[in-house]
This record gives C-alpha cells, structure tokens and sequence, in this order.
C-alpha cells in the first residue's frame, strides 16, 4: 500500500521525471509536483492512476536475473570426491555448488546435505559427490525478474542462470538481499 508521499521517492527511484509520470498517469504535471509537495490531496481517481502507472513502470524496470548473477560459476562434477567438494568450498567461502556434466547442472551439493550425509555415515570423504548430491537447482532465463528468482530461493538454497541454453551465472539468497541495499 503507496502513500501520497511515497510518490516522489518511488518517482526519483525509478528516474522519471514530473513530466514523464504525469504523461503516464494522464494527469498535469503541475498536479503531481503539487502533490509531491504536499500542496494538495488529489482525487481517489487521479490518485489511483499515478500509483497504478508508477506500479506498471516498476514491473518493466524490475532487475533482472543476468544483472545480479554471479558469473564466475565454481562448480564440481560428478566424479569428484566428497572431500575434494568440501576442500573446493572452504577454498571458495561458498555453501553450496551445483555439480555440472556437459555444461548442464545435474544436481547440487550442499554444505548442510554433505553435513547430514557424512554424520549419517551415508558418505565419507572417499565417497563420489554422484552419491551425495542432491537434485538439480531450478534455472532461470538471465531475462527473467529478481520477484520470480526471489520465490524460488524460498525453496532453493541456489538458482542456475542460462541463455540460449547455456549456463551463464547463479544467484544466491545473499545476491538478492545483497541488490537491495
């Protein structure tokens, strides 16, 4: 839910000036920059028309997945050891990597699923990450928006990045969180 004094502020975030929201909410830029000003309290009408095109302007300037992937992708394969992958993510600071046959991710490795697997005793160090990981991340066009990549980190620790069908990045949860700052 806008209020009337969030109008400026969204209008400075997505860089449109007075006259080019007025133009898109079909209302006189005099109108609006009295109401950013707080000069006057406009219509239900021509309130709802500024917000909804403010709202419509947000959607096609939303972030896409390209813009905030990570593009050097450090990935294992499904040969490699458990211990190798453990090394590999301590060496790198990251908690999860997706193992990657032929350019495609065919599954993924977790540091709290190694945890889970070697504790278990399921796994040990000598054990190949073919035995240990888990499915496959969700991929995402590098066109598609941080609100859809965003629903899926609720449910993914990780998501693959292509375009034209090759791997081209990942985004994590701390990515996403990170573009809002």
């Amino acid at each position: 839910m806008h209020e009337l004094e969030d109008i400026k502020k969204l209008r400075k975030r997505m860089g449109l000036t007075q006259q080019e929201l007025a133009r898109k909410a079909r209302v006189s830029q005099s109108l609006l920059a009295k109401i950013e000003t707080g000069k006057i309290s406009p219509g239900y009408d021509k309130a709802r028309r500024i917000f909804a095109a403010l709202d419509s302007m947000a959607k096609t300037s939303e972030t896409k997945a390209g813009e905030i992937a990570t593009r050097k992708v450090i990935s294992a394969s499904a040969q490699e050891t458990v211990a190798e992958v453990i090394r590999k993510m301590a060496q790198h600071g990251i908690s999860q990597l997706p193992v990657m046959e032929g350019g495609k991710a065919v599954g993924l490795v977790t540091d709290s699923g190694l945890l889970e697997k070697t504790s278990s005793g399921a796994v040990d160090g000598k054990t190949a990450v073919s035995e240990a990981m888990e499915g496959a991340p969700p991929t995402v066009a590098d066109d598609a928006g941080i609100s859809a990549v965003a629903g899926l980190l609720k449910h993914f620790p990780i998501v693959m990045v292509v375009k034209r069908g090759d791997v081209v990045g990942v985004i994590t949860k701390s990515d996403v969180l990170g573009k809002m700052e």
